[in-house]
């Protein structure tokens, strides 16, 4: 008894913390969305926002504690029982995280995603973020490992002929399944970019034979046809001198 009365005393204040850790991120939340006007407060009008937030209210200390502790808060959106308005909120506040540490933010979420403790239009918020040094990362020609990997597990989750998992696939295709194709040898990549051309079938080969050939005939014959009304000529003319001198 005296050993688990030991363990317990162990765990209260480990407990407490991360009890406490969880409301002081609710509270955060619930501050940052009484500082937005009333008829704003909705998930779509949270994700729209640029640059309406206070920089020195309740929404900059949402996004300055998730810059520091996103990958504890994100795993526990789901246990947090927060509405969709704060969840936009939380969301929001990570858009203020390097390229990088957000895709791996990202990646996270979309486990959320797939277990169904968000929903798709809040995954989607995630995928297409307003922050400008973040909006522009699908059109990145030199993107990191860390988005074609986003955009894998979101592919994955997508609903088969969607538009969103034809976008991700279209993505996937151009930066990694075309980048999978090596040419080993100069040869090889001449005979690729130089196709060799089709035979023609045998029936046209032969009738080109067929039309061909006859041409030549014509012009022999009508030849020995000369000659011969030539040499007729010359006979008939040698005929009239004989018979005069007679």
């Amino acid at each position: 008894m005296r050993k688990l009365f030991l363990i317990i005393c162990c765990l209260i204040p480990v407990l407490g913390f991360a009890v406490n850790e969880q409301i002081d991120i609710i509270t955060l939340l619930a501050n940052a969305e009484n500082e937005i006007p009333e008829p704003y407060r909705s998930p779509v009008a949270v994700v729209e926002m640029r640059g309406e937030f206070n920089d020195a209210g309740a929404f900059q200390q949402l996004r300055n504690e998730t810059l520091s502790s996103w990958e504890e808060i994100i795993p526990k959106v789901s246990s947090m029982g927060i509405s969709d308005t704060k969840k936009a909120l939380l969301f929001k506040a990570t858009q203020g995280l390097p390229l990088e540490d957000y895709l791996q933010m990202a990646i996270a979420t979309m486990d959320l995603w797939e277990n169904g403790n968000i929903s798709r239009l809040q995954a989607m918020w995630v995928l297409f973020p307003s922050e400008k040094h973040l909006r522009n990362m699908w059109e990145s020609e030199t993107p990191p490992k860390s988005l074609s990997e986003l955009a894998q597990k979101a592919e994955a989750i997508c609903s088969d002929g969607s538009k969103t998992k034809l976008f991700f696939t279209n993505y996937l295709r151009k930066h990694i399944h075309n980048d999978s194709l090596v040419i080993d040898s100069s040869t090889e990549l001449t005979e690729i970019s130089k196709p060799k051309l089709k035979e023609k079938p045998l029936a046209l080969q032969a009738e080109a034979i067929k039309v061909e050939v006859p041409k030549k005939a014509p012009e022999e014959s009508s030849n020995w046809l000369l000659w011969l009304i030539g040499a007729l000529v010359v006979l008939g003319g040698l005929a009239v001198v004989v018979r005069r001198k007679n």
